[in-house]
């Protein structure tokens, strides 16, 4: 709804007009979506897509050192049986092991779904809005957390035990690969009194991508 978004539709319908078939109109589009939504717009071609379902899952890792639990959090973008072991390893690792400190590394998180991240870390958050989604004419979606559940839209996951972890300090690391849902699950920790971020400023992608045919 802003004025640049104006003048770009109108020049693009323009520049498109005597396009011969689609594929013209892609290096168009291209520049007009980043000004529709951002750098975290994007064209995704059927190739890309192909790629992205071949996509090796990682898997969290859990360490102790020292007193200190250090959670290595990596982006995610695998099926529902891997968002469940994703976020139920998470989770175990926090309820089982002996710590005096959590480090939740966020660093090098490109992104994904959401829900396993944050399902994975609930112990250490609590329960109730996390942040809210704003978007056009100020319509708003508050993202919570109730019960071991996350209503983001994301998979389907649920872990085991959601009991609150509530005594340990936090520091949570980011990075400017720290992206997306890496960002939003970083900002899920701000404001909690026991919780501290060190880095340095995050990629910027803080906004939820609708796919359009």
């Amino acid at each position: 709804d802003s004025k640049e978004w104006v003048e770009t539709k109108k020049k693009t319908i323009e520049e498109t007009s005597n396009a011969k078939n689609y594929a013209e109109t892609i290096p168009f589009l291209q520049k007009a979506i980043k000004v529709a939504g951002g750098k975290h717009s994007f064209i995704e071609h059927d190739e890309d897509i192909s790629k992205r379902s071949i996509t090796k899952y990682i898997k969290p890792k859990a360490e102790i050192e020292g007193n200190t639990l250090i959670l290595t959090i990596p982006e995610f973008t695998g099926n529902d049986s891997q968002a469940s072991d994703y976020a139920n390893f998470l989770e175990s690792s926090l309820h089982k092991n002996n710590y005096n400190g959590v480090i939740v590394d966020l660093r090098g998180n490109r992104g994904g779904d959401l829900s396993p991240m944050v399902l994975g870390l609930s112990p250490l958050l609590p329960d109730g809005t996390l942040f809210t989604y704003v978007g056009k004419s100020s319509h708003s979606k508050p993202v919570e957390l109730q019960n071991g559940e996350i209503n983001s839209g994301g998979s389907s996951t649920k872990i085991s035990d959601n009991k609150k972890i509530k005594k340990a300090p936090i520091a949570v690391l980011i990075d400017n690969n720290t992206g997306s849902s890496g960002e939003l699950t970083a900002l899920c920790f701000e404001g909690i009194p026991n919780v501290k971020f060190f880095g340095s400023d995050s990629a910027g992608y803080t906004s939820a991508n609708q796919t359009v045919y």
